[in-house]
């Protein structure tokens, strides 16, 4: 869980970061555009938009020009804003393009954690189940007593408290006896 929010944190810095840039290289093309004296456009801007990206190009004029699919920040979307002759530039991504990117960046952490869930369940199911049954074994041998089996063959077993009680077990049903 640490390792998500550090990796979505990763993600939404290094996005804010290509953003910048990309603002930056855009107040450059719209600088170069018009010098040339071209018009700055919703077209020019569509152009220089990625996905999930719009433009805005604010003229101290007033008459901003926006990108088609512009709308203000808002949530989780970033911007970044740069100067450029005239005014400023900003350059908004949608929000669910972060997510779509930290969706991606967490699948296969996710995925990892509940194969390792899985396993670690069944490792364990495993080891209950082995160290249970030298305790099964001796459990059956003293309800062999009832039956009137006082003699109860065991193995010798690795868990010192299920020998201890096996010893205990045989040397009790040979004094019964």
């Amino acid at each position: 869980i640490p390792r998500a929010y550090i990796l979505a944190d990763l993600i939404r810095d290094q996005q804010q970061d290509s953003l910048d840039r990309t603002a930056t290289l855009v107040a450059v093309a719209i600088d170069q555009r018009r010098e040339s004296h071209q018009k700055v456009d919703a077209a020019f801007l569509d152009s220089l938009a990625g996905d999930g990206e719009a433009i805005v190009v604010h003229r101290r004029a007033g008459d901003d020009v926006r990108s088609s699919g512009f709308s203000e920040p808002s949530g989780g979307d970033i911007w970044s804003t740069t100067a450029v002759d005239g005014g400023t530039v900003s350059v908004t991504l949608d929000g669910s393009e972060i997510d779509d990117a930290i969706s991606h960046a967490l699948l296969p952490l996710v995925v990892i954690g509940l194969l390792l869930v899985l396993l670690s369940g069944a490792v364990g199911y495993l080891l209950a189940k082995r160290i249970a049954r030298p305790f099964q074994d001796l459990a059956d041998a003293a309800r062999g007593f009832g039956a009137g089996r006082m003699r109860p063959v065991l193995p010798t077993y690795r868990i010192p408290e299920a020998q201890a009680i096996g010893s205990a077990l045989v040397s009790s049903g040979a004094n019964l006896e």
